[in-house]
């Protein structure tokens, strides 16, 4: 998705989930070597402005849910949280 290509995926789970949400590919379940090829012959018969949208739609996906700025502020603030949290049961210990 980072990469902003297009995404061709034989797999199962949370990984597959993404690409399908996202619209930046196909991805079909492991082992389904049937529904890979209806897949690979899909995408190959995209127009050139289809296949853009695709990559765009992954690059947007990627932005939206995995930049690293986005990680780096949703680790900062669980770790803000949980030394809130542990004050807050040092404080409650001590008294």
């Amino acid at each position: 998705m980072a990469s902003g290509q297009m995404i061709l995926g034989m797999l199962n789970g949370e990984g597959k989930d993404l690409i399908n949400e996202s619209k930046c590919g196909i991805a079909v379940s492991a082992g389904d070597y049937l529904s890979l090829v209806q897949a690979i012959v899909k995408m190959t018969k995209l127009s050139f402005t289809e296949k853009q949208v695709m990559k765009i739609c992954g690059l947007d996906f990627y932005k939206k849910h995995f930049s690293k700025e986005l990680l780096f502020d949703d680790l900062e603030s669980l770790f803000v949280k949980s030394v809130s949290q542990n004050k807050s049961n040092t404080a409650c210990k001590n008294q």
